[in-house]
C-alpha cells in the first residue's frame, strides 16, 4: 500500500520550516508521495492570504522541486473559497483510493486541532503528525492518536512578512531561491 502525505497552509511565503517539515515527513514516515495543499484561504485565520495566489504557487513550486515525492494539489484553490481539511481528505481519499494517509501539521495547527472541522473524523481516516513549535502545545485529543516530530519550527509566516516589511534579514528563515523570488517580486513591501 502506498504512503501518502498531506501538508496543506497558506504558503504565504513557504518558509525554511515548511521545507524541512516536508522533507522531515517524507523521510521520517517514508512517503511515496506528498500533496502540497496551498489553501485558498484558510478556515482559522482571521485574513486573507497577503499575496496572490499566482505568487504562492510560484514560491510553493520552488519548495516542491527541492522535495522530489511533493506535489501540488491546486483542490481547494480551484474551489475558489475557504475549504476545510476534512473535506479535502475526503477529495483525496476518493481519487486516489487505498492508501495510508498522513496529514502533517505544525506545532500552531496541533495546537488548536480541536477547532478543525470534522477533527474526530480526520483522526479515524489519517494518521495526524505534528511538528514542535515553540510556545504552542499540542491539543490533548492529538495526544496517543497522532506522532509528534521534534522541529524547531524557526520564524512563522507572518512573522517573516513582518521582517520583510521593516526591512529585517530573514535569509535563514526562507530557503535562498524563495528570498530571490520574493526580492525579485517585490513581495510584503
Amino acid at each position: 500500500m502506498s504512503r501518502m502525505g498531506i501538508f496543506g497552509g497558506s504558503f504565504d511565503p513557504p518558509t525554511q520550516a515548511h521545507y524541512l517539515m516536508a522533507r522531515k515527513a517524507v523521510a521520517a514516515l517514508k512517503l511515496d508521495l506528498l500533496l502540497l495543499i496551498p489553501a485558498y484561504r484558510a478556515p482559522l485565520k482571521a485574513s486573507a492570504p497577503a499575496s496572490s495566489v499566482e505568487h504562492r504557487l510560484d514560491m510553493l513550486q520552488l519548495l516542491a522541486l527541492s522535495v522530489p515525492e511533493a506535489r501540488i494539489d491546486l483542490s481547494e484553490i480551484n474551489k475558489g473559497r475557504e475549504v476545510s481539511t476534512w473535506e479535502t481528505v475526503q477529495q483525496i481519499m476518493s481519487e486516489q483510493g487505498a492508501a495510508d494517509y498522513h496529514l502533517i501539521i505544525g506545532g500552531d495547527q496541533a495546537a488548536q486541532f480541536e477547532r478543525w472541522e470534522n477533527w474526530q473524523q480526520l483522526l479515524s481516516v489519517v494518521n495526524v503528525i505534528w511538528f514542535t513549535r515553540v510556545g504552542y502545545i499540542p491539543s490533548a485529543v492529538l495526544t496517543g492518536k497522532g506522532s509528534e516530530i521534534a522541529l524547531d519550527e524557526g520564524g512563522s509566516s507572518r512573522k517573516i512578512r513582518s521582517m520583510i516589511k521593516k526591512g529585517e534579514d530573514v535569509s535563514g528563515l526562507l530557503m535562498p531561491e524563495m528570498l530571490s523570488y520574493i526580492k525579485r517580486k517585490g513581495l510584503y513591501r
